[in-house]
């Protein structure tokens, strides 16, 4: 919540089928899909909405009194292509069943959680994330970018270090773990662990310790 403005999310791990949707562009599948992905969600926000506006339930000691517009959003868990023909169906859908349609309500935003992870950057940099929404819904040239093609050409966006460090160390585990290689710059220690390891390797062999040392770093770097 921001002020007089709040975003309400619905968040959807289904994912398109590839072949059917966005290879041989079936209109029966893109329909369903966005039925799965879209829709029934949006029928899920719009009933929440719905129940806050009615006083069912607040957030802390904001109460729908204290809040003037509210922005919903659909969380996918891979980007949906949002392009002016999904675009006119999604909102085809929400007329015909009034969803999403109350005077206070803004138009219902479709993005990917990898997007969310911009806007969370974005917002501990200051910038608030419902305008990077809304600017992106308005701009005339870039509305039918991705949200994340768009932030990437108007913002600078903060790199998240804590996310960063985590996948970085998932990643070095399964590369590891599948094919004896790691990502990104090996440490000192790192590199000292796996020379040693050659050490005994070669059966404690003396003399050998650059050549050690070098094939460690070959093969931390997976070279």
């Amino acid at each position: 919540m921001n002020g007089r403005q709040a975003l309400f999310f619905e968040v959807t791990a289904t994912r398109l089928r590839m072949e059917d949707t966005l290879l041989v562009d079936d209109p029966v599948a893109v329909e369903a899909d966005l039925e799965r992905i879209v829709i029934g969600k949006a029928r899920q926000l719009d009933l929440r909405i719905r129940h806050f506006r009615d006083g069912r339930y607040t957030f802390g000691e904001t109460t729908a009194a204290d809040v003037g517009t509210i922005m919903p959003v659909v969380v996918t868990g891979e980007a949906l292509p949002i392009w002016t023909t999904t675009l006119r169906a999604i909102r085809l859908a929400l007329a015909s069943e009034n969803l999403l349609q109350q005077p206070s309500v803004e138009p219902l935003r479709v993005i990917g959680i990898d997007e969310v992870e911009m806007l969370e950057a974005l917002g501990h940099a200051g910038i608030d994330p419902s305008d990077v929404l809304r600017s992106h819904a308005n701009d005339a040239e870039l509305q039918n970018v991705s949200l994340r093609n768009f932030i990437t050409l108007r913002y600078e966006v903060p790199t998240n270090e804590r996310l960063r460090t985590e996948y970085l160390a998932i990643g070095n585990r399964g590369a590891m773990l599948l094919f004896g290689t790691h990502l990104g710059p090996a440490t000192h220690d790192e590199i000292a662990r796996r020379a040693y390891d050659i050490f005994e390797e070669r059966g404690r062999l003396q003399g050998h310790d650059l050549d050690d040392w070098l094939q460690a770093e070959r093969e931390l770097r997976g070279e």
